[in-house]
């Protein structure tokens, strides 16, 4: 404890007549980590390794690049030894994986037509996250229940948003997942190659589900409403539809006659759906191929973090 204290450059607090030490003040300075020690002689260790990395190599805490699961065992090692901890009893219990996608348009065109992430009952709708202005955050469900949390932004705009270091030669579109709760993992384990990989490929196996927004290629003369129901159809399927819609009637959202063309057009949607083809749209067609070479880089050492 006395190592740690002094190697992290840990001050120590009273409260309540209880003892305990944290870097607050100083932790952006020595690369972002937070380290303390409370009043239970608990320690606790959060950051980010990638910005620790960098911290490292530039002495400045930056994310834009790219970083790989090897770098970032290395740098938890280097970060242990820095720092003075004793990795034996140490506890995973929150983390996060992440990959930065470079394009060469403003990525706000993607997280435009960013509709969901998963399929089936797994399927996850993408928000807007308030906290941030201009629409540039999209997230997944985050309250205190949610085990895993998913997560796109514009990354430059985060950085600029926190007054960080700007590069104004790309824009970058960044992933995320955030693990929230996880089952009792020590550290030594968490970190070795196999479980590594395990994490990679469960990263890569809910982002290859991302759905986008898609046109219809519907039979000439389709009213404009009808081809949106036909999207609805194909995203949500025909009894979650018709129940949405019965319940607008319910609500008095729709007219009775609004809601008989509905229900007919549902009624007879498994005849008549393959005269509707999805088409995506260009925007997607970009994302997926940045997407593949990206997974592709990646899957042939560790994934981005």
């Amino acid at each position: 404890m006395k190592n740690i204290i002094t190697k992290s450059r840990l001050t120590v607090h009273e409260k309540d007549g209880f003892r305990f030490y944290e870097n607050g003040k100083i932790k952006d300075l020595e690369g972002g980590f937070y380290i303390g020690i409370d009043k239970n002689n608990t320690l606790k260790v959060e950051g980010s390794l990638h910005k620790y990395h960098s911290f490292l190599k530039t002495g400045k805490s930056s994310n834009f690049d790219s970083f790989t699961m090897h770098q970032a065992k290395e740098t938890i090692f280097k970060l242990i030894e820095n720092k003075g901890f004793e990795p034996l009893n140490m506890v995973v219990n929150h983390y996060e994986v992440g990959m930065n996608l470079n394009f060469d348009f403003d990525v706000i065109e993607i997280l435009n037509n960013v509709h969901s992430i998963g399929e089936g009952i797994t399927e996850k709708k993408l928000y807007i996250n308030p906290q941030y202005r201009k629409e540039r955050v999209l997230t997944t469900e985050r309250d205190n229940n949610k085990k895993v949390v998913f997560k796109t932004y514009d990354k430059l705009f985060e950085i600029k948003n926190k007054r960080g270091i700007i590069r104004t030669d790309v824009n970058i579109l960044r992933i995320e997942s955030e693990l929230r709760k996880v089952e009792k993992t020590y550290l030594l384990d968490f970190f070795t190659d196999t479980n590594l990989t395990k994490v990679r490929n469960v990263f890569f196996n809910k982002w290859d589900k991302l759905n986008f927004d898609f046109n219809i290629d519907a039979p000439k003369g389709t009213h404009k409403s009808k081809i949106e129901l036909s999207k609805e159809l194909m995203r949500y399927g025909i009894e979650p539809t018709r129940k949405k819609y019965n319940n607008l009637l319910k609500e008095n959202a729709i007219t009775i006659k609004i809601h008989r063309s509905i229900e007919s057009f549902i009624s007879n949607w498994n005849t008549n759906k393959y005269d509707y083809k999805i088409q995506n749209t260009l925007i997607y067609t970009i994302w997926a191929k940045c997407y593949s070479v990206e997974k592709q880089r990646n899957t042939q050492n560790y994934c981005n973090v």
